[in-house]
C-alpha cells in the first residue's frame, strides 16, 4: 500500500469512529458518513476526495456544535471533527506537493548528511512536521545500516541526531511549493525536498577553461583573436561582469571547433567541463547578507528548475560533481536576485546527499 493510500486508509479509521460518537445525531452521523464515501470514491482523484471529505466533515461539526431543540449537541464529537478537518488540509497539501512516504527506504542508496546550519536548529525544531519525527526519535533508533554518517566533533550530538531523523524520515516533497505571498508579512516557510542538485561552473571559469582548451587544441585563430582578447579583459574585472556576457563569449569561442566536425566538439566540452569539475568551479552569488554557491533544484520530471543558494560552509563539502542527489532542508523566499526568471528561491538550512556509494 502506497503513501496515500494508507493516509486515506487512516482517515477513513478515524471518520468511522467520529460516526459511532455522532450516534444520536442524525444529521452529524449521516455528514460524517458522507465524507466516509468520498474517501472510497475510486475515480476521484485523492486531493479531490480528500476536498469534499473535508467539506463534509465542517458540516458534520457544524450539526454537531450547534444547538437544537430535538437533538443532543456532541461538542466533545464536534472537536474532534474540527480537528480532523485541519489534518485533512495538510494531508492534501502533501499529497497535492508530491509528498514521499515519511520514513521511506532510500533502497540500495545511501544518506550523508553534510551539513546543517545551527543557528536554525530552533525552527526545526518548533515545526510541526518535524517536531512529530524528532519526538520518535528515542522510540526508533537510526540504524547505521541506512546510513553512512559524517563524524563531526564539533558539533552538537543531539542536534545532529535530530536533524539527520529529520531528513532521514521526514516527509519530503519532490516539489518545491507555491510561495504564499498572502498578508503583509513575508515568513520563509521550511521546507524538506528530495530531488537533483544541480551546481552550474561559474561563467568567467566556464570563459578561461574554453578560452583555455581552444588553445591547447590548436583551433585560434585570427577569426577568434577577437573574443580572446575580449575574454582576458572581462576576466581581469571579474566583479562587474554581466552573466549573459560572459557567456556570449563563451559560446562564440566554442563555435570555433565546430568546424571541425562533431567528434572534436565532443571531445572539447569534455576538455572543458573536466577542467572546471576539477577546480570545483561554482556560481556564486552574495545574497542573505554573505557569500552563496548558487544551484538549481529540479525534480527532474517537470523541467522546472529552482535557484538555491547554500552557504560557503556547505558548500566546500559537496563532492565535485556537476549533478548530485540530494535530500535538503531549506527556507523558501522569494527570488532574491533580479536576473532570475523563477520567482522562488531556496535558502539551504540542512543538506544531505544520496547513492554516493554506488
Amino acid at each position: 500500500m502506497g503513501f496515500v493510500d494508507q493516509q486515506l486508509a487512516q482517515v477513513a479509521r478515524e471518520l468511522t469512529m467520529l460516526a459511532q460518537e455522532a450516534a444520536g445525531h442524525a444529521e452529524a452521523r449521516r455528514a460524517v458518513e458522507g465524507a466516509r464515501a468520498a474517501l472510497d470514491e475510486p475515480a476521484a482523484d485523492p486531493v479531490d476526495r480528500l476536498g469534499v471529505a473535508q467539506g463534509r466533515l465542517l458540516l458534520a461539526a457544524l450539526e454537531a456544535g450547534l444547538a437544537h431543540p430535538t437533538r443532543p449537541r456532541r461538542p466533545a464529537a464536534a472537536l474532534r471533527m474540527l480537528e480532523l478537518a485541519l489534518e485533512l488540509v495538510s494531508l492534501e497539501e502533501r499529497i497535492d506537493a508530491g509528498v514521499a512516504v515519511e520514513g521511506a527506504p532510500l533502497g540500495e542508496r545511501k544518506l550523508q548528511l553534510l551539513w546543517y546550519e545551527a543557528a536554525s536548529v530552533p525552527a526545526v525544531r518548533r515545526d510541526p512536521r518535524f517536531a512529530a519525527v524528532i519526538g520518535r526519535l528515542a522510540e526508533r533508533p537510526i540504524g547505521q545500516e541506512e546510513i553512512v554518517e559524517v563524524a563531526d566533533e564539533q558539533a552538537d550530538v543531539e542536534e545532529r541526531r535530530e536533524i539527520l531523523e529529520v531528513v532521514l524520515r521526514g516527509a519530503a516533497a519532490s516539489r518545491v511549493p507555491a510561495l504564499d505571498l498572502a498578508g503583509p508579512l513575508v515568513v520563509a516557510p521550511l521546507v524538506l525536498l528530495e530531488g537533483t542538485l544541480v551546481l552550474p561552473f561559474d561563467e568567467v571559469d566556464a570563459m578561461w577553461a574554453t578560452l583555455a582548451a581552444l588553445t591547447s587544441r590548436g583551433a585560434r585563430d585570427a577569426e577568434s583573436e577577437p573574443l580572446a582578447k575580449l575574454a582576458t579583459q572581462l576576466g581581469a574585472r571579474r566583479s562587474w561582469c554581466s552573466a549573459p556576457l560572459v557567456e556570449g563569449v563563451t559560446r562564440g569561442l566554442a563555435a570555433r571547433v565546430d568546424k571541425r566536425g562533431a567528434a572534436e566538439r565532443a571531445a572539447f566540452d569534455a576538455d572543458v567541463t573536466r577542467a572546471l569539475v576539477e577546480a570545483r568551479s561554482r556560481q556564486r552569488r552574495a545574497v542573505f547578507g554573505s557569500e552563496h554557491v548558487r544551484g538549481l533544484f529540479t525534480d527532474g520530471a517537470k523541467g522546472e528548475e529552482v535557484p538555491v543558494y547554500i552557504a560557503s560552509e556547505c558548500a566546500a563539502k559537496l563532492p565535485s560533481l556537476a549533478r548530485v542527489d540530494v535530500r535538503l532542508v531549506a527556507e523558501l523566499h522569494p527570488a532574491v536576485d533580479a536576473n532570475e526568471s523563477e520567482r522562488r528561491c531556496l535558502r539551504v538550512v540542512a543538506l544531505a546527499v544520496l547513492g554516493l556509494d554506488r
